[in-house]
């Protein structure tokens, strides 16, 4: 009897939902334009920014779905994205740099993890968190870091094969280590929800 009905509340609210969506009218028209910039990282999972024109993309995964068998195969160290990349959507150039060329190890292993929470303040590239390899230990581990990024400053120095180090201060703090939420900003104060 429970399963009967709980089926006739999911129907009438989906139903209702359904009717209310379609009936509403939009002050804007939707257009998808798709289009190709062959040489960009295919990506999930990261941290991005823009500026000038321009995007940022740290971190995140460069394989699809993961098999959901065991922690290491699900979240191979191999499918880390261990480049920072810059995309200029308009001539659909694209520079990168590995975190491991200029970076130490402790340092670059969390800008190469995924699910990190971010946000973009003006020019700072603020990163908290994420899921991936600690090289020093071995292990897959959520990262109690929390990065701040020159967003202007590091897509100069990938875009002209300069060291990144001088754009990333990085602190340790156990409350940083998350992943998989959302990092917001409410007048002035920073928020993982």
């Amino acid at each position: 009897m429970r399963a009967g009905l709980l089926i006739f509340l999911l129907f009438t609210l989906l139903s209702a939902l359904t009717s209310n969506a379609f009936s509403q009218t939009y002050p804007y028209n939707l257009e998808i334009e798709q289009t190709s910039i062959p040489t960009a990282p295919a990506l999930h999972s990261y941290a991005y920014a823009q500026s000038g024109g321009k995007w940022l993309f740290i971190g995140g995964r460069t394989n699809g779905l993961h098999g959901f068998s065991n922690t290491i195969l699900n979240f191979p160290p191999t499918s880390e994205n261990k480049f920072i990349w810059v995309v200029d959507p308009v001539s659909g150039q694209t520079w990168s740099r590995s975190v491991y060329l200029d970076l130490p190890v402790a340092m670059a292993d969390p800008l190469r993890s995924t699910n990190m929470q971010f946000r973009q303040t003006g020019n700072i590239l603020y990163i908290t968190g994420g899921y991936g390899l600690d090289s020093a230990l071995n292990t897959m581990v959520t990262f109690p870091k929390i990065s701040s990024i020159n967003v202007s400053g590091i897509m100069n120095a990938v875009m002209n094969n300069q060291s990144i180090a001088p754009y990333i201060i990085q602190q340790t703090d156990s409350r940083f280590r998350v992943t998989g939420a959302e990092f917001e900003e409410v007048n002035g104060v920073y928020y993982h929800i």
